[in-house]
């Protein structure tokens, strides 16, 4: 602004407070050019930096990044807000059908009839029914004849094993050994791979 203006506005006369009112909107002009400027600059590196992260992820063999698509959080908000609770309702009927359909899928192998004890004279009222899924690991030990044979020549041919047998030890045992060594943190004997056949574990499975 101009040197020697009062402090006070109603000091300025008429033509002043123009040219004050000039400069402040020259001064709102430089600002949002400069404003603009940065916000070009600004899309300019990140447009440069997502460039080089992209050929750094290339140059690492990395899957290429995925298509940034709309969330739909907003949509889904606007959803409930507008359908209140009647939209809960629903959303439970949903989840609760999900859930009996995946229970329709199962084969159920055993039934057991689980006994209650009620005092003299009471009435039965049915049955209460929990479907309880597990896992049982069964060893499989089997005995594999080579055979043998004695060529003209004097040398010994063995029939060869599946790939997948090593160290006397199937392939399922080695994937379930590994699977507990990685993903389980089970240690293993010092000095042993987990593929070779820890003792530990040749132990639980003899």
């Amino acid at each position: 602004m101009a040197a020697g203006i009062p402090d006070s506005l109603e000091r300025l006369t008429h033509a002043d407070l123009i040219g004050v009112v000039r400069e402040l909107i020259g001064e709102v002009g430089r600002l949002r050019a400069e404003n603009e400027k940065l916000s070009g600059a600004f899309a300019k590196l990140k447009v440069e930096h997502q460039a080089v992260k992209d050929e750094l992820a290339r140059l690492k063999n990395l899957p290429p990044r995925p298509p940034q698509k709309p969330s739909g959080m907003d949509k889904a908000t606007e959803r409930s807000g507008s359908g209140g609770g009647g939209n809960k309702s629903g959303e439970s009927e949903k989840s609760s059908r999900r859930r009996g359909s995946q229970l329709d899928k199962l084969t159920i192998g055993a039934t057991v009839v689980v006994r209650a004890k009620a005092p003299a004279g009471s009435r039965h009222k049915g049955y209460e029914e929990i479907v309880v899924q597990d896992l049982s690991l069964s060893p499989q030990v089997t005995r594999y004849r080579r055979e043998r044979w004695e060529t003209p020549e004097g040398e010994t041919i063995i029939a060869e094993l599946d790939p997948g047998i090593i160290g006397g030890y199937g392939p399922n045992l080695h994937r379930l050994v590994l699977a507990l060594h990685f993903s389980g943190q089970v240690t293993c004997s010092p000095g042993k791979s987990p593929a070779s056949g820890s003792s530990r574990f040749s132990t639980a499975w003899a």
